[in-house]
């Protein structure tokens, strides 16, 4: 089974954790990424929130952000820590 298959990546209200909504600050950047692109540069979690994990990474000279959210915050670290 491939992670993004797996039961727990799916939110009680169906939503599909992955791929994540990719953003960017950038303002001259209108069209935003889509699906699995560009390179994983960091990985974080809040110390606040411990049900999602946020995703940087670099994208035709762009920096963007997405996150994935977990209704079991246990799973969340787990794949955090994978």
């Amino acid at each position: 089974m491939q992670l993004r298959d797996h039961p727990l990546m799916i939110l009680k209200s169906g939503y599909l954790n992955w791929p994540p909504v990719w953003t960017t600050t950038h303002p001259r950047w209108a069209n935003k990424p889509t699906g699995e692109v560009g390179t994983l540069e960091d990985v974080m979690m809040s110390n606040l929130i411990d049900n999602k994990i946020f995703i940087f990474m670099q994208y035709q000279d762009s920096r963007y952000m997405g996150f994935v959210a977990f209704v079991d915050s246990t799973f969340c670290g787990q794949i955090y820590d994978l």
